[in-house]
């Protein structure tokens, strides 16, 4: 089956009912020829590796995998993140796990209630289309709303951190593109760091370090708008 995801046409094959329903908002239904093949001919040798993990979890690992290195090869970048739409605009909140992202998203919604929803809880796409950063969901993460096609507008990212107390700064570019390549295996970090490098020229990064309860969300919302 063929599915279109951050405006890129793939072709992946899985045998797992719950993977297809997971994929279906994702599936076009005019196939065409030109399209890039989800290779997943290593999933034994990955099921081996990961041997921790379900079946399921490591065909959406190794499909998630394929598919951020293509990506990269297309200029688009596929982030441990979720994406909070404001108004129609996109807000990236990135972190290792268990860094609190999907609870401050939450604190995002709360505040801006009645005007936001999640994109993408777990796996964003974010790129540049029309020379403005833009924001995609993906079919990586469980909970996704909005349109699966859309393009989102970005106005900023934010990469988060646990701390006893809350402080927020700008980040520079070089070490915006360190955080992003450094989530890439090394065969291709140095493909990531260049997108990443031209996505950070135009969009707004911060770090945030949080301890969740004491988050301002309207000044972490000011400064990756302003």
């Amino acid at each position: 089956m063929q599915y279109l995801i951050a405006e890129k046409r793939i072709s992946f094959s899985t045998d797992s009912a719950e993977i297809l329903e997971q994929f279906e908002r994702f599936r076009v239904r005019e196939e065409r020829g030109e399209c890039t093949k989800l290779e997943m001919g290593s999933l034994a040798e990955f099921r081996a590796k990961y041997v921790h993990l379900s079946a399921k979890q490591c065909e959406l690992l190794l499909s998630m995998q394929m598919f951020a290195k293509s990506a990269a090869c297309h200029k688009k970048l596929l982030m441990h993140a979720v994406t909070v739409v404001v108004d129609n605009e996109g807000y990236v909140i990135a972190g290792k796990p268990g860094a609190g992202k999907s609870t401050m998203a939450r604190q995002w919604l709360d505040h801006f209630v009645g005007r936001s929803f999640i994109l993408s809880d777990d796996r964003t796409v974010a790129g540049i289309k029309e020379r403005q950063a833009a924001g995609w969901m993906t079919p990586w993460s469980k909970v996704s709303h909005g349109d699966p096609f859309r393009a989102y507008k970005v106005n900023g990212i934010a990469f988060i951190s646990k701390s006893k107390d809350c402080a927020m700064r700008r980040m520079s570019r070089e070490e915006a593109v360190e955080r992003i390549r450094d989530d890439y295996p090394e065969e291709y970090r140095r493909l990531a760091g260049e997108v990443a490098d031209d996505l950070c020229r135009i969009v707004r990064v911060i770090a945030v370090q949080s301890n969740i309860a004491d988050l301002d969300v309207e000044k972490m919302y000011r400064m990756m708008k302003e």
